[in-house]
């Protein structure tokens, strides 16, 4: 309990530290003499603050994207979201949020989270498909259907 209390301590250390150097937050102080009393005023800039937390976001999301595009082109893997549209013995067609088709092979190397997903897979079943190039074409790697239970 003692360790917790001092990590949460320190983490309110250095988060007043940053703000107060990243402009966050900006303190003042008023002596009044007559009473011999000191006023200590606190300002948070909430602009600054949601502008920081904004900046920070996009930054995050734009190395994500970095590192999913260099894992792509050094080992030729992606991942493939949307609707089953066709299921073949040998390939299956997913449409994507964005409408575009896409064909991916499967064969006895493709790893479902489920034991059978890939024998299960149905036209209309949202899925996520880690995919691997192929001589050209993606392959099925995983496949993890997102079926919604009944209500």
């Amino acid at each position: 309990m003692r360790s917790l209390l001092a990590l949460l301590f320190l983490l309110l250390i250095v988060l007043a530290v940053v703000g107060y150097f990243r402009g966050w937050f900006f303190v003042s102080t008023a002596d009044d003499l007559r009473r011999d009393e000191v006023n200590v005023n606190v300002k948070v800039d909430t602009e600054k603050v949601k502008e920081d937390v904004d900046a920070a976001r996009k930054s995050a999301r734009e190395l994500g994207n970095d590192a999913n595009k260099a894992l792509k082109e050094t080992t030729g893997a992606d991942t493939v979201k949307g609707t089953v549209s066709d299921v073949r013995p040998d390939q299956f067609s997913v449409k994507q949020d964005d409408g575009m088709v896409v064909t991916i092979l499967r064969n006895g190397a493709t790893k479902s989270a489920t034991d059978n997903a890939a024998a299960e897979l149905k036209v209309g079943d949202r899925v996520r498909v880690d995919c691997i190039d192929q001589n050209g074409q993606r392959a099925a790697r995983a496949i993890n259907i997102e079926r919604s239970t009944p209500q």
